[in-house]
C-alpha cells in the first residue's frame, strides 16, 4: 500500500509583524504536508528570534532615554517629583527633592504625602 503524502502548490506563508520586520517564506510544488508545517514552524522560529533581537533592542533605546530623563530632572536645582495618580505615591524624585526632605530617594518612592509628613501637612499637600 502506497501512502499518498497531500501536496499544495506553489505557495507562500506571509508572516507579519507589527514592526518592520516582514518575512517571506516559500514553499515550494509538491511539498508533503509534513514538511510544510515543518518549515512553517522554522518560519515562525526565525521570526520569533528577530522579534527578540528587535525586543531587547528597543529595551536598550529605553533605558537609555529613561537614564537622559532621570539626568535632566536630577540637574534641576529645585525639588521636582512624579506621583502615582490613583494613590499619590512618589514615582520620582530628583536629587533636590530628597536633600529638601531629608530622605534616601529609594525611602521616600512608593510612598505618599501622608507617610512621610504630619497629617495637616500631608492633608494640605493632598488637597
Amino acid at each position: 500500500m502506497v501512502a499518498l503524502a497531500s501536496t499544495i502548490s506553489l505557495s507562500n506563508i506571509f508572516l507579519a509583524t507589527q514592526t518592520r520586520f516582514t518575512l517571506w517564506v516559500y514553499v515550494s510544488a509538491a511539498v508533503a504536508t509534513g514538511a510544510v508545517a515543518f518549515l512553517a514552524l522554522l518560519a515562525l522560529l526565525a521570526l520569533l528570534a528577530l522579534l527578540a533581537l528587535q525586543f531587547r533592542a528597543l529595551l536598550a533605546k529605553l533605558k537609555e532615554h529613561h537614564d537622559i530623563a532621570v539626568n535632566l530632572l536630577d540637574s534641576i536645582p529645585t525639588m521636582v517629583f512624579a506621583k502615582d495618580a490613583t494613590d499619590l505615591q512618589f514615582v520620582q524624585l530628583n536629587h533636590a527633592g530628597k536633600r529638601l526632605l531629608g530622605y534616601p530617594r529609594e525611602s521616600l518612592l512608593r510612598q505618599s504625602d501622608r507617610d512621610i509628613f504630619p497629617p495637616d501637612q500631608a492633608e494640605f499637600f493632598i488637597s
